[in-house]
């Protein structure tokens, strides 16, 4: 994995108090911030339960069932209505 690099501004009070604790790794606290806003964002955890539905499918219908992805498709589209 590649990491990247950006900047916060913060203003010039804050940044005081940042400075008298020097024992905090502010990169790693802003990075688990952004991480925690990131993956409880509503989108991503759509796509994580889309994810785990097309896991649990696979499982079910497998190869081992013989069906292509549209068979699979038609028969829950099939069972919606």
């Amino acid at each position: 994995m590649t990491d990247v690099t950006i900047s916060v501004r913060v203003d010039k009070k804050l940044h005081k108090k940042m400075k008298e604790m020097d024992e905090v790794n502010w990169s790693a606290v802003i990075r688990h911030a952004i991480e925690m806003k990131a993956y409880n964002h509503p989108r991503f955890v759509e796509m994580l339960k889309a994810s785990k539905e097309i896991d649990r499918m696979r499982e079910r219908y497998g190869k081992n069932k013989g069906k292509t992805g549209t068979e699979i498709i038609r028969e829950w589209r099939d069972k919606r209505q």
